[in-house]
C-alpha cells in the first residue's frame, strides 16, 4: 500500500518544522543565557583582551525567534514559507558556527537541527521544481 507523494512531500514539510523550532529554541535559550554573561578575559603572555559577545547573544535570540517562526509557518503549505524557512535556516547555521567557541554544545546541535531541516526542505524544493518542469 503505497503513500501518496503528498503525504510524504507534507511529513517532510513538518519533520523540518519541528526541527527549526527545536533549534530556534535551543537558539532562543542560547542566547538569552549568553546575554546577561560577564565578558570572558583571554590571558596571554604579555597582555589579556576582554571579549564581550553580548551582541551575539542578541544575535542568537532574534535568530532564534526568527528560526521558531519560520519553523511554524512550515505548516502552511507555500513555497514561499519554504524559501523562508531554507533561508533563516542558514543564517541559524552560520550563527551557529559563529558562536562555536564559545559555547560548543548548543552551537552544534543548533547547527545540526537547522542543517537537516534545510536538507530536508532543499530536497523538496528540487524535487517540486523538478515535477512542475515535467507536467510542462
Amino acid at each position: 500500500m503505497d503513500a501518496h507523494p503528498g503525504d510524504a512531500r507534507k511529513s517532510q514539510r513538518l519533520v523540518a518544522g519541528l526541527l527549526l523550532v527545536a533549534a530556534g529554541l535551543l537558539g532562543i535559550l542560547t542566547g538569552a543565557a549568553i546575554i546577561p554573561i560577564d565578558p570572558y578575559v583571554d590571558i596571554g603572555s604579555d597582555r589579556y583582551h576582554h571579549l564581550d559577545i553580548t551582541g551575539w547573544g542578541w544575535f542568537r535570540l532574534i535568530v532564534g525567534v526568527a528560526t521558531t517562526l519560520s519553523g511554524v509557518a512550515l505548516a502552511v503549505d507555500r513555497r514561499g514559507t519554504t524559501v523562508l524557512a531554507i533561508v533563516i535556516g542558514s543564517v541559524s547555521i552560520l550563527g551557529s558556527i559563529l558562536i562555536f567557541p564559545y559555547h560548543p554544545l548548543p552551537a552544534a546541535i543548533t547547527a545540526v537541527l537547522a542543517a537537516m531541516a534545510v536538507w530536508l526542505l532543499a530536497g523538496q524544493l528540487r524535487a517540486s521544481r523538478r515535477g512542475s518542469v515535467d507536467r510542462v
